[in-house]
């Protein structure tokens, strides 16, 4: 993921050519060659970095499942990353 400009000429965040847009679903390389889902925010500040959501588990998720907006209210964890050290890339299919 690097920060380039969009069409009209804003900062955004791109990733294999593609726009970043808030709220983004992306998968975080972890060791092992394991991939974690994130969500992508980002205040559009070119000197701040974005934050990325993880959703954790818990007893929550036998409780919810049959609420469809349960995923919205789930406790999560807000990871900051340098952009660097990370590789990402677009959700693949389960």
């Amino acid at each position: 993921m690097i920060l380039g400009r969009d069409d009209v000429g804003r900062s955004c965040h791109l990733l294999d050519g593609r726009r970043v847009e808030p709220h983004a679903v992306l998968e975080l390389l972890l060791s092992a060659r394991r991939w974690l889902r994130c969500e992508y925010r980002w205040n559009g500040d070119p000197d701040s970095q974005p934050v990325f959501s993880v959703v954790l588990g818990g007893e929550w998720e036998s409780r919810a499942l049959g609420d469809p907006g349960h995923f919205d209210r789930a406790p999560e964890a807000i990871v900051r990353i340098e952009l660097a050290d990370a590789l990402w890339r677009w959700p693949v299919s389960d």
